[in-house]
């Protein structure tokens, strides 16, 4: 479950930050009980950095192909 305050208050980045987070917790099924908090703060910092790298017409594109990337892990 998120545990933290979303930064950003539209709801098109907290759903993409949502999408971010679900695939961590997939990917870190296996550690996520030694270190809950993992998932939270990978999701929150790959957000972060996407959205410092992008323009508003980018953001949703570059999501998108990072839970690509994310999957093919």
């Amino acid at each position: 479950m998120l545990t933290f305050c979303f930064l950003h208050p539209f709801s098109h980045i907290k759903a993409m930050l949502k999408s971010l987070y679900d695939h961590f917790v997939v990917l870190y099924n296996a550690v996520l009980p030694q270190n809950p908090s993992l998932a939270s703060e990978h999701a929150l910092r790959q957000e972060q950095e996407i959205y410092d790298r992008t323009t508003k017409s980018t953001y949703r594109n570059v999501i998108i192909f990072r839970l690509v990337l994310a999957e093919n892990r």
